[in-house]
């Protein structure tokens, strides 16, 4: 039973000692060992931003689509808190139906921000994902323009140069 017990502490004891990494180390190994860590922090976050870019893409294919000639247009931008997609759809007169804007935050602080702040005159929540930390608004008053007209509109160089882009 002693040895038993021996065994056991002995055990714990070495357990305990390699549990504490930094306990034999120089002052340049655990500046080394600190700087690993965070490096393995920071790498983390920046996987994690990109598994959420990832995301962002992957839902505005899935959902949100591409521009189809005469039927829909698809415009994506970069803003200061996130991305943000306007879809543009028309009926077949040629007349704006609908026009939403979708906004993708790139912090969850943002996202509850915005939902708490909540719809406008203008425009009006008609859907949310918070995994996304998206939310996508209806726009109310849309000034009456054709497919073409707005297509040439963001086709403008000095409105690519701003970050629009048509999502084709």
């Amino acid at each position: 039973m002693k040895k038993l017990i021996a065994v056991i502490a002995v055990f714990a004891a070495v357990l305990s000692l390699s549990a504490c990494k930094t306990f034999n180390m120089t002052p340049e190994e655990k500046q080394e060992y600190y700087a690993a860590e965070e490096s393995k922090k920071v790498a983390a976050s920046i996987q994690a931003e990109n598994d959420y870019i990832e995301g962002v893409n992957k839902h505005s294919e899935e959902t949100i689509g591409k521009t189809i000639k005469d039927k829909k247009i698809v415009i994506k931008n970069f803003f200061t808190l996130g991305y943000e997609y306007r879809v543009y759809e028309f009926n077949k007169k040629g007349d704006i139906s609908h026009h939403y804007l979708y906004k993708f935050y790139d912090e969850v602080e943002n996202y509850n921000v915005e939902l708490e702040i909540g719809p406008s005159s203008s425009k009006k929540i008609v859907d949310k994902d918070p995994k996304a930390r998206m939310i996508v608004y209806e726009i109310k008053e849309t000034a009456p323009q054709t497919f073409d007209e707005i297509y040439e509109a963001y086709s403008n160089p000095r409105i690519i140069e701003h970050g629009y882009s048509i999502i084709e």
